[in-house]
Order: C-alpha cells, then sequence, then structure tokens
C-alpha cells in the first residue's frame, strides 16, 4: 500500500499545483506532499528491513533493498530541496506568476525520480528514467534566458541520444529471457533465469543500457551536458539534479550488472574495467584545460 501511494502522491500533488484556485499555494502543497512521500518511505523501508521485500501491485510496484535505499534518498533529497525552493523561488518577483508551472514539473520529477525504483518491469524503468530526462529538461530551462535555454537543450539532445541505445539493451534483454521463460518479467524473475539465459545476449544488453544510461549518468566522455544544466537549473533543481537524478540511471545500471553477476558465464569484469578506466582518463584530461572554477 505504501509503495502504490508513494507513486501516485506525487501526481496528485503536481494536479493540485495546477489547478488555478490552488495555484497560490502550490510550494505548500509540494512540501507537505514531500513529507508525507519521506514518511511512505520510511515506512517502505522498515517493511523491506522487516520482510525482505515491500509490494505494491505484485509484477509491477515491488521493492527490494536496494529500491527502498533509492526510494528514501530520493523522498529526502527531494523532500529537503523543495524546503529550501520555498524561500529561494519566492525571491524572483518577476516570476511569482510562474511558480506553480515550477512546482507541478517538480511534483512531476519527482514521480519519475520514485517510479524508477519501484517498477518491477525493466522495460517500464526504461520509460521511468525518460520521463526523469523530460521533466529535468523543462526546469533546467525554466528560467527561460539564452543560457539556461541552451543548457536545456544540450541536456535533451546529449542524454536522449542514449535513449535508443538503452532501448535496445533492454529489447535485448527481453529477447534473452523469453528465450526459456514465459513468466512476466520482472527484476525477480529475471535474477532467477540469469544462470540459463544466453551470456552472449546478456553482455550486449548489459553493454548496451551501460552506454545508454551512461550518457544520462554523467560517465566521461558523455558528461558534456552536466555542467551546463547544474549552473543554469534553479538551486532546488540542481541538488535533485547532483542528488538523486543521476541515480536513476545508476540504479538500473547495477541492476544490469547483477544479472550479469547471477550468469555463471557472462562475464564483464575486463570490459567494466575498460570502460571504467576509459572514463577516468578522459576526466583526468579534461581536467588539464580547466580554468574557471
Amino acid at each position: 500500500m505504501a509503495l502504490t501511494a508513494i507513486i501516485f502522491l506525487p501526481l496528485l500533488a503536481a494536479l493540485l499545483c495546477w489547478l488555478l484556485f490552488v495555484r497560490k499555494a502550490a510550494w505548500h502543497v509540494t512540501v507537505f506532499f514531500q513529507a508525507v512521500e519521506f514518511l511512505l518511505a520510511v515506512v517502505i523501508g522498515a517493511e523491506v528491513i522487516s520482510h525482505g521485500r515491500a509490494t505494491g501491485a505484485a509484477g509491477w510496484l515491488e521493492a527490494d533493498g536496494l529500491s527502498a535505499l533509492v526510494i528514501v534518498a530520493v523522498s529526502f533529497v527531494c523532500g529537503v530541496a523543495a524546503i529550501f525552493a520555498g524561500g529561494y523561488m519566492r525571491q524572483r518577483g518577476e516570476e511569482k506568476e510562474r511558480l506553480w508551472w515550477f512546482y507541478a514539473n517538480y511534483n512531476l520529477l519527482v514521480f519519475s525520480l520514485l517510479a524508477v525504483p519501484a517498477l518491477a518491469d525493466p522495460n517500464l524503468v526504461w520509460v521511468a528514467v525518460e520521463l526523469v530526462t523530460l521533466f529535468s529538461v523543462l526546469l533546467v530551462g525554466y528560467e527561460s534566458n539564452a543560457p539556461a535555454l541552451e543548457a536545456a537543450w544540450k541536456f535533451s539532445v546529449l542524454t536522449i541520444m542514449g535513449a535508443p541505445i538503452a532501448l535496445l539493451g533492454f529489447l535485448t534483454l527481453f529477447w534473452a529471457y523469453h528465450a526459456g521463460a514465459t513468466a512476466h518479467e520482472t527484476w525477480q524473475t529475471l535474477h532467477l533465469a540469469a544462470p540459463s539465459m544466453s551470456p552472449t545476449l546478456l553482455r550486449l544488453s548489459f553493454l548496451l543500457i551501460l552506454v545508454g544510461f551512461g550518457t544520462k549518468a554523467g560517465l566521461a566522455p558523455m558528461h558534456t551536458w552536466l555542467p551546463d544544466a547544474h549552473s543554469q537549473a534553479p538551486t532546488p533543481v540542481c541538488a535533485v539534479l547532483s542528488g538523486v537524478k543521476t541515480t536513476a540511471p545508476l540504479y538500473a545500471i547495477l541492476r544490469m550488472l547483477g544479472l550479469v553477476l547471477d550468469s555463471p558465464q557472462a562475464r564483464m569484469g575486463p570490459w567494466m574495467e575498460a570502460i571504467g578506466l576509459f572514463s577516468v582518463a578522459v576526466a583526468a584530461f579534461l581536467l588539464l584545460q580547466v580554468r574557471d572554477y
């Protein structure tokens, strides 16, 4: 019950912020719902600790230890950022009439961030990660000036480029799973089937998802959107982007890593070491030309 509620409450908050007679209280609505969501996240964490798993809708909304950890982190960071946003956004006198739009999109971003760890179907996780990108872009370009719009454009183009690559990875995973299984595809059933899945298809899907979602997680050299987006977004949004937005695609990558580790034949250690060292090397050499802190 708590897992289902924590997903749909941000949608209700966004709807309330959009309603004409509630717009002036959009910040109060957002803070109230964020507080409730954090309490629900704590309940979900306690349920996972005591029972090993929390279920909202079997096969669709499920949470284990990793999911609960991400849910608690997302609800806490988004809640604190929402509280800070009250005073910060009120200082922008010329934008008071648009604050409802900011808070409506903020709640939609929270919805998509919470949906990523709560969804049990990997294919729906891909949809949720893309929704995170969409709502993040809208908030990055909130100020509508030239630097903000340029940052939002760069953010959208570079991160959306990874979407079809990651989608191909999930389709490959679907192919590998349904080659020998008929049950509904969830992270749990994938773990059970991983030892019998084709190691070639499993490795390929992992690499595609790593590259596709790596653009959204900010892995070098696919990180160039990140400095502009974080510097141009309103400070509360920057906190969410830095704190938990990049966690959403990383969560999916970690899920895939778990499947690879469950397979005795799908060895990805050398590939991961090579990709990790390449990313670190690119970032290290780029530091040499930085002159502006």
